[in-house]
């Protein structure tokens, strides 16, 4: 009985990994692949705001300051600092794009973290030192 287990699930196995290691895909031919499509010209405007208040959250990455007194972390596509003995997160980054993994700089005067601001996702570099206009620090994109 367990010899007979043992090559049924030999079998189940080694059909599981057929059919998922793309053996039998489809060839397509090139003339038959979709242009891709570019997002330049992608415009999208908020449609409405929504407002919460929370006090915990999950799946969030994070990293502590150089000096051990701040951490910073994304919490729902935006950037937050928060004293390490707690108190009100201090927001860094604001609007539609999704800011994630955040990680200070070991100069402690940057964070690098990735954003989808310009379509893809990709680096940005924000520097605490150079404030926006509307008093965010300053957003660059790593090249």
């Amino acid at each position: 009985m367990i010899r007979f287990l043992k090559i049924f699930l030999l079998i189940v196995f080694t059909f599981h990994f057929v059919l998922h290691s793309g053996l039998f895909a489809q060839s397509v031919e090139s003339d038959e692949i979709e242009p891709e499509i570019s997002h330049e010209d992608l415009h999208i405007e908020p449609d409405r705001t929504v407002r919460l208040q929370t006090n915990e959250g999950t799946w969030m990455s994070l990293d502590v300051h150089p000096s051990g007194e701040r951490i910073i972390f994304d919490f729902m596509g935006d950037l937050y600092e928060l004293p390490v003995n707690g108190g009100d997160a201090t927001r860094l980054t604001r609007g539609m794009a999704f800011d994630s993994q955040p990680r200070y700089s070991p100069d402690s005067d940057k964070v690098v973290f990735i954003s989808d601001r310009i379509g893809g996702d990709n680096n940005w570099l924000l520097w605490f030192q150079q404030k926006e206009p509307d008093g965010l620090p300053g957003l660059h994109l790593l090249d």
